[in-house]
């Protein structure tokens, strides 16, 4: 037997972490909805504020790194996402658009907390928050560097980012 490995400690956002995240929301939606979704320039900012009108937030912990992956959606996209699931038109943000964002989120950040500890990061699973409010803005307890990448399903628009404290 060998020892066990190690760790990775030093996480930073890099072009391989969006890649990753990218590739992971793709095919979250191509699998589970049928759904391709396309991605913008990803970006790295200082102080970002998550803007949304739905969004699910998760915290990434990892020995001594906190962070946290969010979802944010304007509600329309959101709806759109859920109606071809469940059948039915949404109008207003209900138990049932909470609990799929919820369900998103915790599928988004399963793969890409995969994806991240093949290469030796060992983050742990999480249970998602929902924050919901027309044109909410979520400001983080992690002020530091953010990857921010805009995705796109159809003319629908949504956001994934990733802030690590600093």
């Amino acid at each position: 037997m060998g020892a066990a490995k190690k760790a990775t400690t030093n996480f930073e956002l890099t072009d391989q972490v969006a890649d990753i995240v990218e590739s992971n929301v793709r095919d979250v939606f191509l699998s589970m909805f049928n759904l391709e979704a396309k991605t913008g320039e990803h970006r790295f900012e200082r102080d970002h504020v998550d803007q949304g009108d739905v969004s699910g937030t998760v915290g990434m912990v990892q020995q001594e790194m906190e962070g946290t992956l969010t979802v944010s959606f304007p509600k329309q996209t959101i709806f759109n996402i859920l109606r071809d699931i469940y059948g039915r038109d949404f109008e207003e943000v209900d138990q049932t658009v909470k609990e799929g964002v919820g369900e998103l989120t915790n599928v988004i950040y399963s793969m890409v907390k995969r994806g991240l500890n093949e290469l030796g990061y060992d983050f742990k699973m999480a249970i998602p928050d929902i924050v919901v409010g027309e044109n909410h803005q979520i400001f983080k307890v992690q002020v530091g560097q953010t990857l921010v990448l805009p995705f796109q399903l159809g003319e629908e628009k949504f956001e994934v980012s990733i802030t690590i404290r600093s």
